[in-house]
């Protein structure tokens, strides 16, 4: 599942077109308590997560940051159940790069945004670009895994069964640990459009000789 983003347009560094106009003072407010019950710091930058459109209001919140002159993105994301064996959760993940945006961001509501989760590791991306998918021995677009809520390295381990981010011959999670940490992961079924995804870690591939599975 690939999401579709909807990045800000900038007229300048940090500066965008035509802001809507409005009340500042409520868009800071309005996003300080959003940050703080929503949000979830990582190397790349801040990730708000909005579960249904209205919790919270994902159209709201971009607005308050077009407003305030706030570079982000907005796409459509997936989070694991709050119980096991529940489809995903879909929703709507806004975006805050590092860098000039997040410091924007940081002048308007600094108390809020040192209140937010801070993801381990704390240098993760956004996306899970540091894995190595491989199906039949090919590489697979790092792409493919896109679609995930960018708070994946602070799931439980069964979160990350269900979202089909461990192996499932030994239940080794392959989420990488560390920017750096790249670990091969092969699609049981390149074929398949099925969700979750289903992976071998490479000692489970290497036992199965190569053979379909």
């Amino acid at each position: 599942m690939t999401p579709t983003a909807h990045p800000t347009r900038a007229a300048g560094p940090g500066k965008l077109r035509n802001p809507p106009s409005g009340d500042p003072g409520a868009a800071r407010r309005r996003l300080a308590g959003t940050v703080r019950e929503h949000g979830t710091l990582l190397g790349a930058g801040l990730a708000i997560w909005c579960d249904t459109p209205t919790v919270p209001d994902a159209a709201m919140l971009t607005a308050d940051l077009t407003l305030l002159q706030i570079p982000h993105r907005a796409l459509r994301a997936v989070r694991p159940p709050r119980r096991p064996r529940r489809p995903p959760r879909a929703g709507v993940e806004v975006r805050i790069a590092q860098g000039r945006p997040l410091q924007e961001l940081q002048d308007q509501i600094p108390l809020a945004l040192r209140q937010a989760t801070r993801s381990t590791p704390a240098d993760s991306e956004f996306d899970l670009a540091a894995w190595e998918l491989r199906a039949e021995g090919a590489a697979v677009p790092a792409g493919a895994m896109l679609g995930l809520a960018a708070d994946w390295p602070t799931w439980q381990d069964w979160q990350a069964t269900e979202m089909g981010l461990a192996c499932t011959g030994c239940r080794t999670d392959l989420r990488p640990r560390t920017g750096d940490d790249i670990r091969p992961a092969f699609l049981r079924d390149p074929n398949s459009a099925s969700w979750p995804v289903r992976l071998l870690c490479g000692a489970c591939r290497r036992r199965c000789g190569g053979r379909r599975w």
